[in-house]
């Protein structure tokens, strides 16, 4: 499956020194780049790399080039091909051609490397990991790390703090969380010195453990899998065992499954005091040292496209009686579908089933508006990036399955026997074509939730077809749809092996058609 990493912080690029950051998530650039790692915790590839400033580098020859940089495991970082420059003039540019492999265990950064001193500007990034496997996608996460203090973090961006209620994020959707994997920067010091990393659910240390000693740098654990469901609260906990004689920071990754395919994470929160009169804004995927602000272009990261949804929202306390805080989705500086309340006594809210789409290029943020000075609180949330799975295709020996224009919002699904075939051209989405041996399913120009089932040996052929369709064809028949008007909520023919004109039925109702031929006596 796809997943849409989106990046970006208020903080200013550099005009001479190359620097980095996190690919997911945002925390102001610096010149060591082993403190902006996260660790790959899944295979996969990562591609489409865009990048957006605030203004132009300047004129003349001035540049901002973006290279993403992979370290396979505590080995040498290396650039790889995924880069793009914003030239002089320009505010943005990608890479939408090269794809870099990564494989469980590798660590990544963003840098950013200035030429002929370009004027100082905010950046914003994103980029898309395609795994190698459905359903998993990518939870990244850097913190630094203590040799006397235990410390919590959410599941993404960058931050800690010693209080683990002021790191809550919460899960919006169901699934697994597995393959937890950590790099340290430096040693812990001399055995037995050690750092420890545990996923906690709701204040609760889970089976999914790390525990790095000395002379290590590294340390995963595949073999422990932990359910979690819409409205569980994560964190995670690293405690120094054994008084650590050195601290550094942790490139940290884990492998969400979905339940549903196509729907990754995006979780964070703030501790930072939400005001109780103003519309004040942050980032989708905060740090430890984010506030809320009333400048909503100050909390500006990149995505692009994929819709938002499912939004569940965590405040640290009830808003009071008769007061609420609104939580909104920002999609290119204005609101979207997607909106959470938390009103009364309640502490909790989520968006039910809204959502909205991100286009390329598009600013993401949240924005949080008070109602009748509601008591102060903090916030914390999580929500869903969902991208369509690719097309699924089951062939069989001898057989041939074709799909062509292909709408970006469509799911299509095929299973054709042996010797068969099946063409579906112009698709919606929802489509399944399941064609037995030896026959022939042809469908084009199609709408919604179309399902086509051929028996062995039968051909059924559908045209410009509305929504909610289905046709069932018997063995050795053929069942012909054209021209359907879009407003049939069901339309159904089945056809038995006819060898004559006699027995045929037609009922039609408001919302239904139905078609029999019974098999002649």
């Amino acid at each position: 499956m796809q997943q849409v990493l989106i990046g970006g912080v208020f903080g200013l690029l550099h005009a001479v020194n190359t620097q980095y950051s996190l690919i997911s998530g945002g925390i102001a650039w610096t010149t060591t780049k082993d403190v902006r790692a996260q660790t790959i915790s899944t295979s996969g590839k990562l591609k489409n790399l865009r990048v957006k400033l605030n203004d132009t580098p300047g004129g003349g020859t001035k540049t901002y080039t973006f290279t993403l940089h992979r370290a396979v495991g505590t080995g040498a970082w290396a650039n790889t091909a995924l880069t793009c420059t914003v030239a002089s003039g320009a505010t943005q540019a990608s890479d939408t051609v090269n794809e870099v492999s990564v494989a469980a265990g590798d660590v990544v950064t963003l840098e950013c490397d200035p030429t002929d001193t370009p004027t100082a500007r905010y950046a914003t990034w994103t980029m898309v990991f395609q795994g190698d496997t459905a359903n998993e996608s990518l939870l990244l996460l850097t913190l630094p790390l203590s040799t006397a203090d235990t410390r919590y973090a959410n599941l993404q961006g960058y931050g800690y703090d010693v209080v683990e209620n002021d790191m809550r994020c919460v899960c919006p959707t169901s699934g697994t969380i597995k393959n937890l994997y950590v790099q340290l920067q430096v040693d812990p010091g001399t055995a037995p010195d050690a750092h420890k990393f545990t996923l906690r659910i709701g204040g609760v240390s889970q089976a999914l453990i790390v525990t790095i000693t000395a002379d290590n740098r590294t340390g995963n654990d595949t073999g422990n899998d932990i359910a979690v469901s819409a409205g569980d609260i994560l964190t995670l906990i690293t405690e120094p065992l054994n008084t650590p004689s050195s601290s550094g920071t942790a490139a940290v990754g884990m492998t969400f499954v979905a339940d549903t395919d196509g729907e990754s994470l995006i979780l964070s929160g703030s501790q930072d005091d939400l005001d109780n009169t103003a519309t004040e804004y942050s980032y989708l995927i905060s740090n430890h040292t984010t506030t809320w602000t009333t400048t909503e272009a100050e909390r500006y990261q990149l995505g692009q496209a994929c819709t938002l949804k499912k939004l569940y929202v965590l405040l640290s306390g009830t808003p009071g009686a008769g007061n609420k805080y609104t939580l909104t989705v920002r999609i290119a500086g204005a609101s979207s579908n997607v909106v959470a309340e938390v009103a009364d006594t309640a502490t909790t809210g989520n968006s039910g089933a809204l959502e909205d789409t991100v286009a390329n290029d598009n600013y993401v943020g949240l924005q949080v508006v008070p109602t009748s000075t509601p008591t102060v609180r903090d916030a914390y949330w999580g929500l869903v990036s969902y991208i369509v799975p690719p097309v699924a295709q089951a062939v069989g020996s001898g057989a041939v399955a074709i799909a062509g224009t292909l709408s970006s919002v469509f799911r299509f699904v095929q299973s054709v026997g042996g010797g068969s075939i099946a063409i579906a051209g112009l698709l919606g989405r929802f489509i399944k074509i399941s064609v037995g041996a030896g026959s022939i399913a042809i469908a084009g120009a199609l709408g919604r939730v179309l399902k086509i089932a051929v028996g062995d040996g039968s051909i059924a052929i559908a045209g410009s077809l509305g929504r909610k369709i289905k046709i069932a064809v018997g063995g050795g028949a053929v069942a012909m749809a054209g021209t359907l008007i879009a407003i049939s909520e069901w339309i159904a023919l089945t056809l038995r092996g006819l060898r004559g004109g006699r027995g045929l039925g037609l009922t039609l109702h408001k919302r239904i058609l139905s078609m029999t031929l019974p098999r002649r006596k």
